[in-house]
């Protein structure tokens, strides 16, 4: 029996433990026991595993940057071994030298979109393939990386599916009911609504702080009266994307029907 390792950490020991390719095919036992002072426990185990080959690491890795984050795509290989998944590690870099390669996602499909990431830094990833063996699991080799620098976010795009209603108030006014998609933009801030009574003016801005629902009431409408509406999506820097076509809307009690 070979000691691989100690530690002083009893809340969580993590071993990772070389095996020689010869080795591959053969069972191998673990067991734990504690130690203090020059008393030692009766061993734990053993956990018996089977040395498995590696499944093929993953291929053709590229990472681009989104309004959701960095989107990475890649290939896999081909058989993907029965419930397997993909395992995406990151490494990043600024003022301070490279971090360590840590885990940051898993997913069965060959794409992942990370939205932990900030402007200034360079990252860099790699993903493998994770398959079940026995007890325990083992990890292809590493893809190819792929690197970038994060200079900035994308600007806002404009919002999509504006629709708006006019609804009749419990005190008998009437009001506008907006709807609109959300926006995917990883540093969202909220959105802004504008109403104008002019299509080609920019309008009036309703909300005094970036609204985070993807739903607004204006509820001083004056009836017999039309109104364009326009909502931006605005990122954490300030920054409102363009509007997208104004939405006409007359308020009138036949409309809230």
């Amino acid at each position: 029996m070979q000691t691989l390792a100690t530690g002083e950490n009893l809340s969580r020991v993590v071993l990772r433990d070389s095996i020689a390719p010869e080795h591959v095919g053969q069972n191998v036992a673990y067991w734990v026991r504690l130690s203090e002072g020059d008393a030692i426990s009766a061993p734990a185990g053993p956990l018996v595993l089977t040395v498995a080959p590696p499944p093929a690491a993953p291929t053709e890795l590229e990472a681009r940057v989104e309004s959701a984050g960095v989107v990475l795509h890649w290939s896999a290989p081909s058989p993907l071994p029965p419930s397997s998944q993909f395992v995406i590690y990151r490494q990043e870099s600024g003022p301070e030298p490279i971090t360590e390669p840590t885990e940051i996602g898993q997913t069965t499909a060959p794409s992942f979109t990370d939205s932990s990431v900030h402007p200034g830094q360079r990252y860099r990833y790699t993903v493998r393939v994770r398959q079940p063996v026995g007890n325990g699991w083992i990890e292809s080799a590493d893809s190819p990386a792929a690197e970038l620098f994060l200079a900035g976010w994308p600007a806002p795009q404009p919002v999509r599916g504006l629709t708006g209603v006019v609804t009749l108030l419990p005190d008998g006014r009437l009001a506008v009911d907006l709807s609109w998609l959300p926006d995917d933009l990883a540093h969202l801030a909220g959105y802004n609504i504008y109403r104008s009574l002019d299509p080609d003016q920019p309008g009036q801005r309703l909300n005094a702080q970036p609204v985070l629902a993807t739903a607004f009431r204006d509820s001083t409408v004056e009836p017999g009266r039309q109104y364009f509406y326009r909502v931006r999506a605005v990122s954490d820097r300030g920054e409102e994307g363009p509007a997208g076509p104004p939405l006409p809307l007359r308020v009138s009690r036949a409309e809230s029907d």
